[in-house]
């Protein structure tokens, strides 16, 4: 049998059947059974004349009798079986139509084709804004999530291949399929995770496999954002680390971090004995970093750095370092990241500048005559060492958005990659747990941390071996003059 005249006998075998129905059971059929917008029971029973629940029980009959009547005819029973057979999960009613043109006839007593006839009165199939998904929507749905869930990276990400493998479907038409569910593709995989920036971004990176600039992410970002937007992600977020001047990695990929010129300078003096070449210097960098060759001389020659003879050094012949950071009270670390811990004053409040550590000071970078610029949520952050000691400055708008008031405690943060934040303190337990949280740990009220734990953060915190017992936590913290911190361990047993 051709396709035309196949096409055209599952039309008439519908129409047949359709049109041997009384115009009660046809009207039904055509405002309830077969419509996209089902007419209420009450209401179809007002137009027709009877009860809600005669209706309803017309409405019961006329579907029992309709499944017999199509699957007692040979043309139509066989068009939907081919449908259940070919349709594991969806698919696209115009590929099934492309096959078996005969699926969408159109029955033209009803308005509708003959697909979607089928799928209403009972066949293991429904028709969904031009896809057949069997046997519900609902089940197939699941089903997709199931199975992006079961093959997805860390970053939430699948590659497409094997969704559409498993739904048995072509790529394209599986991407479709994805789209429609709310998922998004990007080159050739599914992103699952796309709720937040941060997780986008981390979809993002965990697509192309290796480091990107702040653009190039934000160039795959749909909907769009703001860049604003997602550097504070890409700063907030420990998944995030910065492996370049200007790009970013996955912290997982393990990547060395990226250090800034500043800091990557002064390394490398004191690692050669306190100068180096500057040819040597250049090429050290640069063979880690991309960086430009103008930039290095210019740090080269500035702030603590002097040339002579194209050898570079400290500006100072000796330099005298400042309070050791274990020595200097307020002052903690947890992993890379810096905290300084202080009370809120009336010349903060004001957005006055004021005076950082020595030890903090040394740890960021910052030498006399030198400055240095922080990036924040916020706008950049400065710190300058102008006479004797380094300051920063104003932090008022911080303070505003955190609503914090005179007498509030707050953290100086700085994070890798010369990143810059103001948190508030986060009281957590008594004990260890308060102990920590008067450091600014980020999980101080992490109630898997057993006591070993604690201390062993706690110690770190206080820049001491993680192995150090409480005993040396309490002796640093009384050298360092913290009594609030010592307070809270002075129910706490060795």
């Amino acid at each position: 049998m051709s396709e035309p005249m196949r096409c055209s006998e599952v039309a008439e075998a519908l129409d047949d059947i359709f049109q041997a129905l009384g115009p009660r059971e046809l009207m039904l059929c055509r405002e309830r059974i077969f419509s996209p917008r089902p007419v209420p029971l009450a209401r179809l029973g007002q137009t027709i004349g009877i009860s809600r629940e005669r209706t309803g029980q017309i409405d019961h009959q006329v579907r029992r009798n309709l499944k017999v009547a199509l699957f007692a005819s040979e043309v139509v029973a066989e068009t939907a079986r081919w449908v259940v057979d070919t349709v594991p999960y969806a698919a696209e009613v115009s590929r099934l139509a492309a096959q078996r043109p005969e699926v969408n006839a159109p029955v033209e007593s009803l308005g509708v084709s003959a697909i979607e006839v089928l799928a209403a009165v009972g066949t293991k199939f429904e028709v969904r804004e031009g896809w057949v998904l069997a046997p519900d929507a609902d089940d197939v749905v699941e089903s997709t999530a199931d199975i992006l869930e079961t093959h997805a990276s860390p970053e939430g990400v699948v590659p497409l291949g094997i969704v559409a493998q498993e739904l048995s479907l072509a790529q394209d038409e599986a991407a479709r399929w994805l789209t429609r569910c709310g998922y998004t593709t990007l080159v050739g995989h599914v992103l699952i995770h796309t709720f937040s920036i941060e997780d986008h971004v981390a979809g993002i990176l965990g697509v192309v496999g290796e480091p990107r600039t702040l653009d190039e992410i934000h160039a795959q970002l749909h909907p769009k954002r703001t860049s604003a937007a997602v550097r504070n992600a890409l700063v907030a977020d420990k998944r995030f680390m910065k492996s370049d001047r200007t790009k970013w990695a996955l912290t997982r990929w393990g990547l060395p971090a990226y250090m800034p010129i500043r800091q990557q300078i002064a390394h490398l003096i004191t690692e050669n004995g306190g100068q180096i070449e500057l040819d040597e210097l250049i090429a050290s960098i640069r063979s880690r970093y991309d960086v430009s060759e103008a930039s290095i001389r210019t740090y080269a020659s500035a702030g603590e750095f002097r040339q002579a003879a194209n050898v570079v050094s400290f500006r100072s012949a000796v330099r005298k370092p400042g309070r050791s950071p274990q020595g200097t009270p307020r002052l903690y670390r947890e992993g890379d990241t810096l905290r300084f811990r202080m009370t809120i004053n009336n010349q903060h409040k004001r957005g006055s500048s004021f005076s950082l550590p020595s030890g903090l000071a040394a740890l960021l970078g910052v030498g006399p005559n030198s400055s240095k610029s922080f990036a924040s949520r916020l706008g950049p952050q400065e710190i300058v060492w102008s006479s004797v000691q380094a300051r920063t400055g104003t932090i008022k708008r911080f303070l505003e958005e955190l609503r914090a008031e005179v007498g509030d405690v707050v953290f100086l943060e700085f994070r890798p990659s010369d990143e810059f934040g103001v948190e508030s303190l986060r009281k957590s337990g008594s004990g260890l747990r308060a102990a920590l949280a008067m450091t600014g740990h980020s999980h101080a009220d992490d109630p898997t941390l057993t006591d070993a734990e604690l201390v062993a953060a706690l110690a770190h915190a206080v820049w001491l071996e993680k192995d150090a017992s409480l005993d040396d936590v309490r002796a640093t913290l009384d050298r360092r003059r913290e009594p609030e911190t010592l307070d809270a361990l002075a129910s706490v047993a060795e």
